[in-house]
């Protein structure tokens, strides 16, 4: 993750999924932590310009074991040392002429960057929203389901002392079983009920990492638009090499 950050600082990187996994077993944190990783990789890989770089290929490629950790350090130096890092790498972009202007492109880019912080904010607020209900699912109402179920045990139990009355066995076990079935629900509201608010507030997670890589990106493609501006104030000289450098970021962004 650091050098993808170190190399593409024009392009969104999500942030590694954090460590702070819920559970009570080791075994639960190590599944889960993987499960995010999976998940994080795997957007990673869909990317067609971070799948093609070499830290991501060498890095899903190359299993670090005995047998091959030369090969593993070989590639991590070889990673470490590339020059083509932070504004080198546009020398690597190469475009087609397109159908906008450079006047046409810094506005896309200034309408979304009056638009960025008011997005991010609703993200964020929507991805609290969404974890106070995950809270609910696997505390409240999964604890209060439980209540209802031990209510049920607890009035089988008495039920279970008149041993005369005709039909009394008969209700005794209809009320257990209701008593089973709620415990049920409580597990289903734990497990199952929240899986799929869980993996959209990854989702939204995941986009409230890749919002958050905009402000510097949208800074640094300021600074370079001021500068161009600056240049051309002043008198004619061969600025062709620096102007193509800046169309690359603008359509970078």
């Amino acid at each position: 993750h650091t050098q993808l950050t170190n190399k593409f600082r024009f392009i969104c990187i999500p942030p590694l999924p954090g460590k702070q996994i819920t559970g009570r077993f080791e075994q639960e944190f190590v599944a889960e932590r993987r499960r995010q990783l999976e998940m994080w990789l795997n957007r990673i890989c869909r990317h067609p310009v971070l799948s093609a770089s070499f830290a991501v290929q060498h890095f899903v490629s190359c299993e670090r074991t005995e047998a091959n950790d030369r090969e593993w350090k070989a590639g991590k130096r070889k990673i470490e040392k590339d020059e083509s890092k932070d504004a080198l790498w546009l020398n690597c972009v190469s475009f087609l002429n397109s159908n906008l202007s450079d006047a046409e492109i810094q506005l896309h880019i200034d309408e979304f960057a009056q638009h960025q912080p008011s997005l991010e904010t609703q993200i964020r607020n929507l991805g609290q929203g969404l974890m106070k209900y995950l809270e609910r699912h696997t505390e409240i109402y999964e604890r209060d389901i439980q209540r209802i179920g031990e209510l049920f045990a607890k009035f089988q139990k008495v039920l279970q002392i008149d041993t005369t009355t005709p039909g009394n066995q008969e209700l005794s076990d209809s009320t257990l079983k209701v008593s089973n079935a709620y415990n049920s629900i409580a597990d289903l509201y734990k497990t199952k009920a929240s899986e799929g608010i869980r993996d959209f507030n990854e989702r939204v997670q995941e986009y409230i990492g890749i919002l958050a890589c905009f402000p510097l990106i949208l800074h640094m493609q300021k600074s370079s638009f001021e500068f161009m501006r600056s240049l051309q104030q002043r008198p004619p000289a061969d600025f062709n090499i620096i102007l193509h450098r800046s169309q690359v970021l603008n359509h970078v962004v």
